[in-house]
């Protein structure tokens, strides 16, 4: 048996195997059967009792043995105004244009129409032998059935239920081991059945190909008569269900025109695998573009359109700069970078993971989930958090804004949403299952874009806010739920840039329109796109952790200068208790800092090792670094051993066969006290 696992292809050998794949309902040959409205009767069974879908206002059931399985549906509410026992009756042709109206069929008592806009159909079961047969086990033809069944000859293999060739409507599972069956389990089926004034080009055989009665009757007067010839000239079992419908009905019409009984007229070859296989899982290891699809922004096109380069960020494929005519990335991300702090920037923060958590006991999970506490929050204003592992270890962060009473927007880094999503599921269904909470995740459903710069307020007021935007009605972090112009918005007064910033949500479908419409009002301001290694410049230069840069898997809340926010919480969350381990508390743990190089002129290298003092050994390293175009230097961020403890030293830095000397400082190194992001 071979059975395939995402990325992998298992190969199992069982001392004894049992086969229970069940067998397919067939339909029924008969003028007009490809009809909208016609379908199997197991399928509309199934629309019914699982899903509560009726398959159509006037339904007529028709086929053998259908009486009893009439009256369930009947039972569940649905219209069904007449049958069509096959024992007695026939259908002559469904009738209609685009879908079915009429049914048109042959009784002992004459012709008789009937409205309809369903038509259920049971032509009889054929057994997913496919599996018997890759074990090399023999099939034979079973009149009854009208259809081909296992003879039970393969040495340590059983067949049971549906493909033993059982009913698979009835309870129970009957066993063929020795070919033979019990009479009670012996289903019916129906040959080649087919009305004497049905017209054999509008009698479709296989639905999937459209190939009709008249392209086997042509097949074999032009000498295709094996079924193997019979598959390639018609493509007939080649399509999406590789004739696990069509296959035997096809086998009856040829043999029932040659005069041949179908066991002389045989199968086609029964090729594994059963299910499809993803190539990649028998080639191995995905590589290249398919080791992992990236996914587009609502705004792909439009930063194609303005010249972005793009790049592969955390499943995302986003714009790195738009650089203009003959100018380099490095410079354009400089020149980016300047300008969202002397006027106005847009930026694509639609990947950034947006999760709705409600409910009358929102805010007490959220203060379990979160480091800091959310019950304390009021309506209308937002707080950074950070979400830890049961070790303590930080393993993302971001806003949280209180919406409503009961409705918290969880904001998460772009590359953690789903995983964020699923450690909420996680513990809310594993260890609180008694909370009141639901969790949606909504990242698809906004298009986010992040408005940044001293001008940033005069952009977005153009674009004609139902609110407040003033700097005294929605201060920093703050966030309103309104319309921008004719649509719902919401918007968050958050920065990761340290200026002045807006972030705009709008539904999805309207993010194009949205970019559009900001790009135009921000004619006359100045403004331009950047990309996320511009972002990148803006938060090194305001110290901002970047989970994944500053963070490992054994970074605390404490090593980024977030101590105070787990130690004064008077609630317990995840990860709280690991915190307080011996380990924890070490002072000579990796925390984060600034850097400064002593010579302006040189500059800080990412990965840079941090020396100790006899220069034998690494401290840390350079987490984070940029060229600052405001201060006109490198700024950078580290993870020392003690480092806070550092603050004012010089360290050596060794990088790439060269040291340079450097100033450990705050992280912050432009606009410490946050005039321009309170603007």
């Amino acid at each position: 048996a071979v059975m395939e696992h995402p990325g992998k292809l298992w190969k199992i050998r069982a001392r004894h195997t049992v086969l229970a794949t069940g067998a397919l309902e067939r339909p029924l040959l008969f003028q007009n059967n490809d009809l909208p409205g016609v379908m199997l009767l197991s399928a509309a069974e199934r629309f019914a009792g699982q899903y509560g879908v009726s398959a159509g206002r006037r339904i007529v059931v028709a086929g053998l043995d259908i009486a009893e399985r009439a009256a369930a549906l009947a039972g569940l509410g649905l219209n069904v105004v007449a049958t069509v026992d096959y024992d007695t009756s026939s259908i002559i042709r469904a009738k209609g244009r685009a879908v079915l109206r009429a049914v048109e069929i042959e009784t002992p008592a004459g012709r008789e129409t009937i409205a309809c806009d369903a038509l259920l159909m049971s032509g009889g079961w054929t057994p997913n032998v496919h599996l018997l047969r890759h074990a090399e086990g023999k099939i034979r033809f079973d009149d009854a059935a009208q259809t081909f069944v296992p003879t039970g000859d393969v040495p340590d293999l059983t067949c049971i239920g549906g493909c033993a060739g059982r009913n698979p409507i009835d309870d129970g599972a009957a066993v063929v081991t020795d070919g033979v069956r019990p009479p009670e389990d012996h289903p019916r089926g129906l040959g080649y059945v087919v009305h004497r004034d049905a017209n054999p080009r509008k009698v479709w055989v296989d639905f999937h190909n459209d190939v009709r009665l008249s392209d086997i009757r042509t097949a074999a007067d032009e000498g295709f008569r094996s079924v193997e010839h019979l598959k390639r000239y018609t493509t007939l079992g080649m399509a999406t269900d590789q004739g696990r419908t069509s296959n035997v009905n096809a086998i009856l019409t040829l043999g029932d025109y040659l005069g041949k009984p179908p066991q002389s007229i045989g199968t086609t070859r029964f090729r594994p695998p059963f299910k499809p296989v993803r190539l990649g899982a028998f080639a191995g290891r995905n590589t290249g573009e398919l080791l992992q699809p990236l996914r587009r922004t609502i705004w792909h096109d439009e930063a194609v359109g303005n010249g972005a380069i793009l790049a592969d960020y955390a499943g995302w494929h986003r714009a790195v700069c738009f650089p203009k005519s003959g100018e380099t990335e490095a410079d354009a991300v400089q020149r980016e970078a300047l300008a969202v702090r002397e006027g106005v920037g847009l930026f694509d923060a639609s990947p950034l993971g947006k999760i709705e958590v409600w409910g009358p006991d929102a805010a007490t999970f959220l203060d379990r989930i979160y480091a800091g506490t959310m019950s304390t929050l009021k309506t209308g204003r937002v707080r950074y958090g950070l979400m830890m592992s049961e070790q303590g270890a930080i393993f993302d962060d971001g806003v949280c804004a209180r919406l409503e009473d009961d409705l918290f927007l969880v904001g998460t880094t772009s590359g953690n949403a789903a995983r964020v999503l699923d450690h909420l599921e996680e513990w809310h269904q594993r260890e609180w299952p008694d909370l009141r909470v639901s969790i949606v995740p909504v990242t698809e459903q906004w298009a986010t874009l992040s408005i940044n710069g001293p001008r940033a307020r005069d952009l977005l007021e153009r674009l004609r806010p139902g609110a407040d935007i003033s700097a005294k009605a929605l201060r920093h972090m703050q966030a309103v739920e309104t319309t921008l112009g004719e649509l719902p918005a919401r918007i968050l007064r958050v920065s990761f840039t340290g200026e002045l910033c807006f972030e705009v949500s709008v539904p999805a479908v309207e993010g194009a329109g949205l970019w559009r419409a900001a790009m135009t009002a921000g004619e006359g301001l100045g403004v331009l796109p950047f990309g996320v290694e511009s972002l990148m410049v803006m938060r090194i230069e305001k110290g901002f952790a970047h989970i994944g840069s500053e963070t490992d898997g054994d970074t605390l809340p404490d090593d980024l200068g977030y101590g105070r926010m787990v130690a004064n919480k008077k609630s317990d969350c995840v990860g709280r208790r690991s915190t307080e381990r011996v380990n924890a508390r070490r002072p000579d743990r990796r925390q984060m800092v600034g850097l400064e190089p002593l010579d302006a002129r040189q500059a800080i290298a990412v990965g840079a090792n941090v020396l100790s003092v006899d220069g034998k050994r690494t401290r840390g390293w350079v987490s984070s670094a940029a060229h600052s175009p405001v201060l006109e230097r490198s700024v950078a961020l580290a993870m020392i051993e003690g480092g806070r403890a550092l603050t004012g030293e010089t360290i050596t830095l060794y990088h790439d066969g060269g040291r340079i000397e450097a100033r450990v400082c705050a992280p912050c190194a432009l606009d410490p006290d946050g005039e321009r992001l309170r603007g």
